[in-house]
């Protein structure tokens, strides 16, 4: 059951506490907002890391040079 003294203290208590509902809902965005900076800085380090380590395809050459004088010669 519930007792109604011991629900007063726990009032009379609670008024006497600093009201910690602001500083849960600030710590709840700091805490937000560090997370979805590193996550931030995870998505562009591995996209920095596709780039430079990806598949690279090398198209063919247009042209190539002659052996003997060497001047480069298209390719029909």
């Amino acid at each position: 059951m519930y007792n109604i003294k011991n629900g007063l203290d726990y009032q009379k208590k609670r008024a006497k506490r600093k009201d910690t509902s602001d500083e849960k809902f600030l710590t709840a965005v700091v805490n937000f907002l560090i997370m979805a900076l590193i996550v931030f800085c995870i998505v562009k380090a591995m996209n920095a890391a596709g780039e430079r380590f990806g598949h690279k395809e090398e198209k063919e050459p247009d042209t190539k040079e002659c052996p003997y004088c060497k001047s480069k010669i298209a390719i029909a």
